[in-house]
């Protein structure tokens, strides 16, 4: 009795330390799984795309488009910190910039729903004024997203960036006598949907590329017609998804898309019209991303030879 009585505490001990061991082993997993993740989110891999439009004019072939959406300034995201993304990208000499919602969110610190609006406030007008020289000579226009409808003054923090907002509203962008317009509509999920009406304002013939920050607009749009009739939309620009932002065992445990899957990344044709749906360069909530890496996209535009248009 006297022997076990010795050995007990000693075989505890062992057990205590395979314990700590297991339990260091499995931290350091958590913590190069996070350190990974962040640096998924960190790196903003440039798309390029030629896309052909049957309807694009002469004076606009070979046309450059940046795309750029989701930005989400939070957290160690600072407006310094996306302003020298801009930097980087405005080496791709862009003619048109265009931007596809949701430039901030709220922060996890940032409780107080006020003091949040404030802060986020803060930031989207910090850095628009940071990139107003961002060189775009065709123009630079924006629209709104989810997480811009709460916090007030975007129109007027974009123009101090010297960017124009396109909320439910159209502009042709001139070249002699060749046109190209841009359509932006309201948020899909919390502004005023007016896909139809935005369609009615353009001709079949006009060349429009339409920046909907939610893909979730697609249908509508196919479904919509010109003022005389037909397709009006000639290539749609979304963003919102951010790709899943965590992509496991080929699925995602949230997509803000009513649609799930079906608009969740990259290139989607559908009855002649194209849509790309970028995975965006920030992130929603916490600054990690994996499986759904960050995404900027440059778009050369071309004239196409026959009927089909498209990629």
């Amino acid at each position: 009795m006297a022997r076990s009585k010795k050995t007990a505490p000693r075989k505890k001990a062992r057990g205590r330390r395979w314990g700590a061991w297991v339990f260091a082993f499995l931290a350091l997993i958590a913590c190069a799984a996070v350190l990974a993740m962040h640096i998924s989110a960190s790196v903003v891999h440039v798309q390029y795309a030629q896309v052909y439009l049957q309807d694009l004019p002469a004076a606009f072939e070979g046309t450059k488009l940046l795309f750029v959406s989701d930005i989400h300034l939070m957290g160690v995201n600072t407006p310094q910190r996306a302003a020298k993304l801009m930097e980087s990208l405005a080496q791709l000499q862009p003619d048109l910039l265009l931007l596809g919602g949701d430039y901030t969110s709220q922060s996890l610190l940032e409780m107080h729903e006020e003091d949040a609006r404030n802060a986020q406030a803060s930031r989207r007008r910090e850095f628009f004024e940071a990139i107003a020289a961002f060189p775009a000579p065709t123009g630079k226009y924006a629209v709104v997203g989810n997480h811009d409808v709460s916090v007030p003054g975007l129109r007027e923090a974009l123009a101090a960036g010297n960017i124009t907002l396109l909320q439910n509203e159209a502009i042709r962008v001139l070249s002699g006598n060749d046109a190209l317009t841009i359509v932006g509509l309201d948020d899909f999920s919390l502004g005023e949907r007016n896909v139809q009406g935005m369609g009615s304002m353009v001709a079949s013939s006009d060349c429009v590329i339409v920046l909907s920050h939610s893909p979730d607009a697609f249908p509508a749009i196919i479904a919509s017609e010109a003022a005389d009739g037909g397709k009006w939309a000639d290539l749609v620009l979304s963003g919102h998804t951010h790709g899943g932002q965590f992509r496991l065992l080929g699925g995602s445990p949230r997509i803000p898309s009513t649609y799930g899957e079906k608009y969740l990344s990259g290139w989607v044709e559908e009855n002649g019209h194209s849509m790309l749906v970028s995975n965006g360069v920030g992130c929603s909530v916490v600054n990690l991303r994996w499986g759904a890496p960050a995404q900027a996209h440059l778009i050369t535009l071309y004239r196409a030879q026959d009927s089909a248009g498209g990629l």
